[in-house]
């Protein structure tokens, strides 16, 4: 759905999809390495002999946990799940697999109870997996696990998985101009944003009450849309079949989810909202540890296209610069971390199911493992039946660097790069298995923000949220004058410019020292600021939690420091130090510069990507991650003090804000696929259709030597 593929040739694309047997992977080789190699035969070896060496061979030698301590299991049962025994499909509505699920239910507990005899106490039951797997999730004791697997009954018994929610960098903010890269704006332009898609969002919660999520302002779009195509807000309604209280009402009782649907409801915009760690209707970032991630997330893929003003309606894009992929998709929050911590595996598998069940057309999981498993997980079974409901899982790649550069970093996990160990991928689970669409990030092309101005150049920075006091406070300044040095901020770069530093900017390249030491250094020989050049492509975020002073500090490119040094004058002084010099204006107000179609994107340097040890082709998909200013959903810092607010807006980087964006794509095309009756036309389900056209009108990303990275940009 790039914007040189028009959005009406889409049909002709999905014929030729339709010539297939479904999505297939796509593989790429060089036809003279083909040649070479074509005699090669090969022999299919156990997924379980695929990730080996010497490590994983100590880890698993030694006992992880004390016979006493308490650990999360998934004991999986031996009869089958609800899904493998019935069609997927409109399972809300087959009255012989609900009852089958129920008699699961039934045989869960007295499964349990047997255990309980068994050992002798009662595990502590959290949840019960019924309909994609036969699991009970339980709290037990380490040293009770042996004797749980040998009940009569009980076919495995694995740990869960913690996870956390995918780490993210504050960073220029650029929502309004990601739509260049993926091409969601000629497509809103056609009519296709997200009306009649459910979007659940699995994840660290919302700010209901934010302005983006406003539910009259959702209604007005709507409304909007029914008068273009001439029909009744009610027969529009009924067109596009919203979830709402009667159907949650209806079908709370498959829900793994103990909700009275009046509580669960929010409003039309945020149909059903649960807290699935707390057991509670809690869906706030503000009694947990969490941050504002859900919000952040949700307002990627389906803030609203409109905001209430004391007036009416005004467009999002024009007064906030902050529009969804698929505006008018409906957003149900499933908060899987909350004050007792989270998300074990099953956490976000009892979600996965009831969205499955709510009819969700697209499932967001922006969360993650630093370096995922495909292999050991009882839970890898519901992810590869999610697929036969028609609902697709977009899943964070993770923030762990590629897997050839974590030989060079601290966060090489098991040995160094060929030695004794194969599993040197990256991609965090759960987005490593088969049926999840695994989403990588590349760089947004454009930026929005507050930017910094060099005379005709505009630079967008990063600013981290400590001691420090925002650039802005500096607006008022007007002209400032600036030194950039090529050093790295150390004592001896700043030292014979002392003279010179008092009252100015002081600007220095990453590398060496810590950033905050290079402000203080700044700062202690009379800058009244500090910028950080990045030294290498993309942006990170810096930490200053050490950082003694209060002084501004933020980090741009390394594209602008170059740019900044072409611009200045050079000096040098009598000892031979040089410097270069001019002036700068702080801007006050929140601007957007569209970036520029390009077959050459940047992967972000965070970003994991690679071959996982079953050598599938994980991630499938890139998207936008770098740069994405979205909503600031109101939450507390580790203080205590709120942060964000229900009218403001924050910019983060991460492959967590790049699977909300693919979400969204799936709510768009899932509504053009619906009007135009698809399915029927081509025999392939939704999913198929949809996953299918994400891949198939892809762009390979190619780095700026011309390489490809393998992996399709979209």
């Amino acid at each position: 759905m790039h914007s040189s593929h028009p959005f009406k040739s889409l049909l002709a694309v999905i014929l030729a999809v339709a010539m297939l047997a479904g999505a297939v992977p796509m593989v790429f080789a060089s036809s003279n390495v083909a040649a070479k190699y074509e005699t090669l035969s090969y022999r299919q070896v156990e997924a379980d002999r695929l990730h080996s060496g010497k490590a994983n061979a100590e880890k698993i030698a030694k006992e992880p946990f004390a016979a006493g301590e308490i650990v999360r299991v998934a004991i999986e049962l031996e009869k089958e799940s609800t899904i493998k025994a019935y069609d997927a499909k409109g399972i809300a509505k087959n009255a012989d697999a609900l009852a089958y699920r129920e008699s699961l239910k039934s045989y869960q507990d007295a499964m349990t109870d047997k255990i309980n005899k068994a050992i002798g106490s009662d595990i502590d039951v959290r949840h019960n997996l019924t309909l994609a797997a036969d699991v009970i999730s339980a709290n037990v004791r380490y040293g009770d696990i042996g004797a749980i697997r040998a009940v009569s009954g009980v076919k495995s018994v694995t740990l869960e998985a913690k996870y956390d929610s995918a780490p993210v960098e504050e960073s220029d903010p650029a929502m309004a101009t990601s739509s260049v890269q993926i091409g969601s704006a000629p497509v809103c332009a056609e009519g296709y944003t997200g009306a009649g898609s459910r979007i659940a969002v699995i994840d660290t919660g919302i700010d209901a009450e934010h302005q983006s999520f406003d539910a009259s302002a959702f209604e007005y779009s709507l409304a909007l849309n029914a008068e273009e195509k001439g029909v009744s807000f009610e027969e529009y309604l009924a067109e596009i079949d919203l979830l709402d209280l009667d159907e949650i009402a209806s079908l709370a009782e498959y829900l793994n989810a103990p909700i009275d649907a009046e509580s669960a409801y929010i409003s039309s915009k945020l149909p059903f909202a649960y807290n699935y760690v707390d057991d509670n209707y809690n869906i706030t970032h503000l009694e947990d540890k969490e941050s504002d991630h859900g919000s952040h997330v949700s307002g990627i893929a389906a803030a609203n296209r409109y905001i209430p003003t004391e007036e009416g309606f005004e467009s999002a894009l024009d007064t906030v610069l902050v529009q969804g992929v698929a505006p008018d998709a409906q957003i149900l929050p499933m908060k899987v971390f909350g004050v007792q911590g989270g998300a074990y595996d099953s956490d976000y598998m009892v979600a996965i199911e009831d969205a499955m069940i709510l009819g969700c057309t697209a499932c967001n999981l922006s969360l993650g493992s630093p370096s995922g498993s495909v292999l050991d997980s009882a839970f890898k079974e519901i992810l590869n039946e999610v697929s036969e409901s028609g609902m697709t899982l977009s899943i964070s790649a993770g923030n762990s660097d590629a897997w050839y550069s974590t030989a060079y970093n601290e966060k090489m996990l098991e040995g160094y790069v060929y030695a004794d160990d194969i599993g040197n991928y990256t991609v965090g689970s759960p987005s490593t298995f088969e049926n999840s669409l695994s989403v990588a990030s590349v760089e947004n092309s454009g930026s929005t923000g507050a930017p910094l101005h060099f005379g005709d150049l505009t630079v967008f920075y990063s600013e981290p949220e400590y001691k420090n006091e925002p650039i802005s406070t500096l607006a008022d300044n007007g002209e400032i004058e600036y030194v950039f040095i090529d050093g790295l901020g150390t004592e001896e770069d700043f030292a014979p410019l002392a003279d010179v530093l008092e009252g100015k900017i002081a600007i220095c390249q990453r590398g060496e020292i810590s950033f905050y030491v290079k402000g203080e250094n700044a700062v202690k020989y009379g800058a009244i600021a500090t910028i950080v050049y990045n030294n290498t492509d993309g942006i990170i975020n810096m930490d200053l939690s050490s950082y003694s002073i209060t002084n501004p500090m933020v980090i741009i490119t390394q594209a602008d420091g170059n740019a900044i040094r072409e611009i200045s004058e050079k000096v040098e002084l009598d000892d031979g130090t040089v410097y270069y010099t001019g002036t700068l204006e702080i801007g006050k107000d929140v601007i957007a510069l569209p970036g520029e179609e390009s077959p050459i994107q940047t992967m972000a340097s965070s970003s994991s990507w690679g071959v996982p040890g079953t050598l599938s082709l994980k991630p499938e998909i890139t998207a936008p991650g770098g740069n994405i200013y979205s909503v600031f959903g109101i939450n507390k810092d580790e203080n205590g003090e709120i942060k964000g607010g229900h009218d403001t807006y924050v910019s983060y980087s991460g492959t967590s804000m790049a699977a909300p964006q693919i979400s969204g794509i799936v709510a768009l095309l899932t509504q053009y696929i619906k009007e135009n009756g698809l399915e029927e036309k081509t025999g392939l389900s939704t999913r198929q259709l949809v996953n299918s056209l994400i891949m198939g009108t892809a762009q390979p990303s190619l780095e700026d030597y011309g390489s490809g990275y393998g992996i399709g940009y979209y």
